[in-house]
């Protein structure tokens, strides 16, 4: 059975402390106050000469996010990306679902410190020349999610306007489909038209 822990405020700190310590024993980094909007009780902020990794909790102690970027002159992120990104990029191997007995964001710290020695010693070390392909990359990603949010929001929408098409719930086929007429097929576009036809006939 797997245990799932969440930690408070003190041991999310400590727990970032240690298991990423490496980022002030090798390479100098020190643990400093986070600039909005990052900070806050589940955030670890490392810095050093205009860059950071920032260790943050995230859901209510039920997912955690490790983002690195660099930091302007008056203390305001310039730059920002995830280790996610720079996993899938570098290192998917590390994407692997992974499965234990144990899990919270105390493991998850764990791993993603590893991962983070593994993917990103240039950026570790202050070379930013991969900046951008990184970002572009991240956009792409971004880019990618939404596509699929919105393609499987349009399967779960017209499923359920063509069950209200067939219930007679015009004005549910019209509040379900209008706003994503631009997105649908021949089809979908004749029960949208048809619905808003019956409602005008309807009307008194």
């Amino acid at each position: 059975m797997t245990e799932y822990y969440t930690p408070n405020a003190a041991e999310f700190q400590l727990g970032a402390r240690q298991h990423f310590d490496y980022l002030t024993s090798v390479y100098g980094y020190q643990v400093t106050s986070a600039p909005s909007p990052l900070d806050g009780p589940f955030t670890t902020f490392f810095a050093r000469s205009g860059r950071f990794v920032c260790v943050q909790g995230l859901s209510y102690g039920m997912s955690l996010a490790v983002e690195l970027g660099t930091i302007g002159t008056l203390g305001t992120i310039e730059s920002q990306f995830s280790l996610c990104t720079l996993m899938h990029l570098r290192t998917p191997h590390l994407l692997a679902p992974r499965f234990g007995d144990r899990r919270g964001q105390l493991e998850e710290m764990q791993f993603f410190a590893a991962a983070l020695r593994q993917s990103a010693p240039d950026f570790l070390a202050g070379d930013f020349a991969a900046l951008q392909e990184v970002l572009n990359h991240e956009t792409a990603l971004r880019a990618e999610a939404r596509e699929a949010y919105e393609d499987a929001e349009l399967s779960r929408c017209t499923a359920l306007a063509s069950q209200a098409f067939h219930a007679g719930q015009f004005s549910k086929v019209v509040e379900l489909l209008q706003p994503r007429a631009h997105m649908l097929s021949k089809a979908q576009q004749a029960m949208l038209r048809l619905a808003i036809k019956r409602l005008s006939q309807s009307a008194p």
